[in-house]
């Protein structure tokens, strides 16, 4: 027997005709702000959930390396390597995440529940191998510059500088572009990768200002005061990670419509926005 398909209803905040549709990408951020704010809180309160146990892993290794007689850099190493272990934690809300914000993009109405556990089901395996992937690098540059090399003598912060460069404004832009096309079209890691290059090219100034933002939150971390830390850390998880993530997507989504959408998936060229106008 047929099993029998869920109605998709939601009903609308606003009624929306093709004239007030946005015209960009950049107008359809602040649209979906305006409109969608509650479910932007909604993620960025399921990210903070699912970062506990980063924060736990964190705090842990911080005291008893601060606590330490002897050798605290092996208890700071075995804390980074739990931390690593919590990266597939957190892959579970991307991948959850990012379904809820192609929704909004696409102006299919969002019904959160059903979407975010879809999203979790269709994407997790490849954003546990992004987040993997990610989450390694980023973790042996960071214990790398702040542990042993450090930033007390120049050739040591030279190198630092260069290894926080890389991660910000080259490895973490190529992350972006690879997760939107995973979140966005049902295609194999390999090809991601390869096309992540292309997109990160089109778009490389949009690419290079989320890179100086997320350079700036990484600066967080140099807060000595652990409470401190952790109320900074929440409100940016909470308020900023989901317009992030979403300005993100949106930024990937601009240069599929111009690199892939317009040729091969014209049903998905500019979808949720007017049918002519800006693609930025």
């Amino acid at each position: 027997m047929r099993k029998k398909q869920k109605i998709r209803e939601k009903p609308q905040k606003a009624e929306f005709t093709a004239a007030n549709l946005p015209s960009s990408r950049f107008a359809q951020f602040f649209d979906i702000f305006k409109i969608e704010w509650t479910t932007l809180l909604k993620l960025g309160l399921f990210s903070l959930i699912f970062l506990i146990p980063f924060f736990v892993v964190y705090f842990l290794m911080m005291y008893f390396a601060s606590n330490a007689q002897d050798n605290p850099i092996l208890i700071i190493l075995l804390g980074y390597v739990g931390l690593f272990i919590t990266l597939f934690i957190e892959a579970i809300n991307i991948s959850g995440m990012v379904n809820v914000l192609k929704k909004m993009i696409h102006g299919e109405g969002v019904l959160f529940k059903d979407d975010y556990f879809e999203g979790i089901k269709k994407n997790y395996g490849q954003f546990a191998i992004i987040n993997a992937i990610y989450g390694l690098f980023f973790l042996i540059i960071e214990f790398s510059c702040n542990y042993i090399f450090g930033y007390e003598n120049i050739l040591p912060l030279i190198f630092s500088g260069v290894c926080k460069a890389f991660l910000f404004f080259l490895f973490s832009p190529l992350a972006m572009a690879v997760s939107s096309q995973c979140a966005m079209y049902e295609i194999k890691f390999k090809s991601a990768l390869r096309n992540s290059f292309i997109l990160f090219l089109s778009r490389f100034w949009q690419y290079l200002i989320v890179g100086l933002i997320l350079l700036a939150m990484d600066l967080v971390f140099l807060i000595p005061n652990f409470l401190i830390l952790l109320l900074v850390s929440s409100l940016i998880v909470l308020l900023i990670i989901p317009l992030l993530a979403l300005a993100i997507m949106l930024i990937s989504t601009s240069s599929f419509d111009v690199l892939i959408n317009k040729d091969s998936f014209p049903d998905q060229y500019r979808k949720g926005l007017k049918k002519e106008g800006n693609s930025l």
